[in-house]
């Protein structure tokens, strides 16, 4: 159902029940709060944000204050982001004491194995998997790429292909890359 009590001032936001959003206003801020609240009261709760490095400011703005006020509530928040491009925005953030930052390793030859299985219609070959690993350097981004072009050229992931994967140049997979990110 609708949120009760100051988790109302969610609708807006939301847009929920013909409310009109309020922008940055604190009273979208608080409502959103209390809606996470509220929600965490009756289970924990994960609030999980990718690429917050391209998140707005009212978005980051919320879960800046949600951060810092919700240390005794079964909530976590986990926000994902490219190193060195997090912005001032971000920044504050993972400034935060509170705030645990866990880098991500590129994926090893059995992650890109798993990747590969899960994306093309035959599970790949040890010396497919090695050559896609080379050639995108275990970058999760870059082997969905190498996967979508496998498949559109029909590519079978054969031992003989590892020769075809192996080489194709790293701006190659940047220039498949490139479009497919926001300016």
């Amino acid at each position: 159902g609708l949120p009760e009590g100051a988790a109302r001032l969610a609708g807006g936001p939301l847009g929920l029940a013909g409310e009109e959003p309020v922008g940055e206003d604190f009273a979208a801020v608080s409502g959103l709060f209390w809606l996470a609240v509220e929600a965490s009261d009756q289970a924990p709760l994960l609030i999980c944000c990718d690429d917050a490095h391209w998140a707005d400011r009212a978005s980051l703005r919320w879960l800046g204050y949600l951060a810092r006020h919700v240390d005794d509530q079964p909530l976590l928040l986990m926000l994902g982001s490219r190193v060195g491009e997090e912005g001032e925005q971000v920044a504050p953030l993972k400034a935060m004491p509170e705030t645990r930052v866990l880098p991500l390793a590129p994926l090893g030859e059995v992650g890109c194995a798993g990747m590969l299985a899960a994306a093309l219609e035959h599970a790949p070959d040890e010396s497919f998997v090695r050559a896609a690993h080379a050639a995108t350097a275990g970058n999760p981004l870059l082997l969905g790429e190498l996967a979508g072009e496998v498949a559109k050229r029909g590519i079978e992931p054969t031992a003989q292909a590892a020769d075809v994967v192996a080489e194709l140049p790293s701006t190659r997979l940047a220039d498949w890359v490139r479009p497919k990110l926001p300016a």
